[in-house]
């Protein structure tokens, strides 16, 4: 399959809960509440862009999101910026800029900045290309096993659907980590914060600064190249003047003062705090992933094969359990992010020292935290091994109007709505592998 053509492919829609949103205000002082609109722009250079536009002193730093959403993609999301003044900030902001472009809406005054806990869930519109009338076949066959009641289809026009129209109430799925939580493993050599745990700091900075990645682009594309041509050749001072002025950049800046050519720990610790905590969060999120994973699928795992589906990943296989087969307790079950100090226990304790025996080198729970610095941290919290996909439906495969007639294929438009923290690309690995 293929994903994300065109920005518009991909449509995301942020909801609130209802409590953060009945606590608005009408005028300010407070925090000023936009709803961005954004096409082909990550969240923080979009916020960037709100901050000067609304001028008078407001730092981009203060501008707060309540989460990243897609940058190759139309997404629609909440975010604050503090407002003293008695004078209500542009009810509307618009820019744009190439292929892309961001507006924002005034929706109100919130007494405190926006939190990822405010969001309720996501509401996504996803077209999916290159189906074969066998990937088409195969998606029915995934879609009535991991829902109950069976699939039907609805015209592309009445998508996304309300749930009160909609047959098809809720697809489950293994609540998996999608690929973009591993932003930080992106060149597929690696995690850092496997080499941060035993202390090895130089070989997680080269990963997280100096190892090229085949999506790279513009100064980011010649920051990590030159740095990987020169790393292990001390040349920090003649180096730093040829690299482009990203947030990186301070990590070889400790490297380039005098006596600093080995503290790569300090090199690190200069790194932006959101870039240190990436790196620790990806790892983490994927041993979640494996541990869910040989829970429900590895040898004496929950489901045989005739009980599951299993998808390819670049990350791992993703393993989904049939419908059918999930108790309802297995439905309420959560399984622990893996940190120093938690104590194991069943059901998810074997499945966990089963993918920690099997690292290289070998880990144990005790070993998650960073010897000599108090940050980035392992964090401590919980996540449902199941999740579902709220009113799913998907529509009957079209032509794909976008492709060549000759070589025309297929495509299918499907949309649902997910809770907080779930990941959609998770879903369409579950429905068509």
């Amino acid at each position: 399959m293929i994903l994300r053509r065109h920005p518009t492919d991909f449509i995301v829609d942020e909801r609130l809960s209802p409590a953060f949103t009945t606590a608005l205000r009408p005028s300010p002082p407070g925090h000023a509440l936009y709803r961005l609109t954004k096409t082909s722009l990550t969240t923080p250079d979009a916020t960037l862009f709100l901050a000067r536009a609304l001028g008078g002193g407001v730092k981009p730093g203060l501008v707060q999101h309540a989460g990243l959403k897609d940058k190759h993609a139309v997404t629609t999301q909440h975010i604050s910026v503090p407002w003293k003044s008695t004078t209500p900030p542009p009810p509307t902001l618009t820019g744009s800029r190439g292929s892309t472009s961001w507006s924002a809406t005034l929706l109100g005054f919130s007494p405190r900045a926006i939190e990822a806990a405010d969001i309720d869930s996501n509401a996504f519109t996803i077209i999916i290309r290159e189906l074969t009338p066998a990937d088409i076949t195969e998606m029915d066959r995934r879609i009535s096993l991991l829902t109950q009641p069976s699939a039907f289809r609805l015209p592309p026009s009445a998508l996304p659907v309300p749930s009160a129209q909609c047959q098809v109430r809720c697809l489950l799925f293994t609540n998996y980590f999608g690929d973009q939580r591993f932003g930080s493993a992106r060149h597929h050599k690696g995690f850092a914060a496997q080499h941060l745990i035993r202390g090895d700091f130089e070989t997680a900075l080269k990963l997280l600064i100096a190892t090229p990645a085949r999506k790279d682009s513009g100064p980011r594309r010649t920051f990590t190249r030159t740095l990987a041509n020169a790393w292990g050749r001390g040349l920090w001072s003649k180096i730093l003047p040829q690299l482009p002025k990203l947030p990186e950049r301070k990590a070889v800046e400790v490297l380039a003062a005098p006596g600093h050519e080995a503290d790569f720990k300090g090199a690190f610790a200069a790194l932006p705090n959101f870039l240190q905590q990436m790196a620790v969060d990806a790892f983490q999120s994927w041993i979640w992933n494996a541990v869910a994973r040989e829970w429900i699928g590895g040898p004496g795992g929950a489901f045989s094969p005739p009980h599951r589906l299993d998808s390819d990943d670049d990350f791992g296989t993703m393993t989904f359990p049939y419908a059918a087969a999930v108790s309802a307790e297995m439905c309420s079950l959560q399984i622990p992010m893996l940190t120093a100090g938690l104590v194991p226990h069943p059901p998810w304790e074997a499945a966990a020292r089963t993918v920690l025996a099997q690292l290289d080198p070998p880990l144990s729970i005790s070993d998650f935290t960073i010897p000599g610095l108090r940050r980035p941290a392992f964090g401590d919290a919980t996540r449902h091994l199941l999740a579902t996909a709220r009113d799913f439906a998907a529509s009957p495969p079209e032509p794909d109007d976008s492709e060549p007639v000759r070589r025309r294929r297929l495509r299918c438009t499907v949309a649902f709505t997910l809770s907080r923290g779930c990941y959609a690309t998770t879903v369409l690995r579950a429905i068509a592998r």
